[in-house]
């Protein structure tokens, strides 16, 4: 196996390689802004039904367990 310099040497050429490619074509540079944009949604919807859903549930149990607090 490979030590992590050498590896990062490694994808340091590959990406050096496709840097003048990807920058040439705009089809491909339109291609990665929306996979880009594409993740941000999925992050945005993962958050929505992860951490913000149980936020909201542990303040509505709390509220119902103890009605009294502000």
């Amino acid at each position: 196996m490979k030590n992590k310099k050498d590896i990062q040497v490694l994808y340091a050429e590959k990406f050096s390689a496709l840097e003048g490619k990807a920058y040439s074509d705009p089809e491909i540079k339109k291609q990665v802004f929306n996979t880009v944009e594409r993740l941000r949604n999925l992050a945005e919807v993962i958050d929505l039904f992860t951490t913000k859903f149980i936020s909201s549930n542990s303040t509505i149990i709390d509220s119902l367990i103890n009605p009294n607090k502000n």
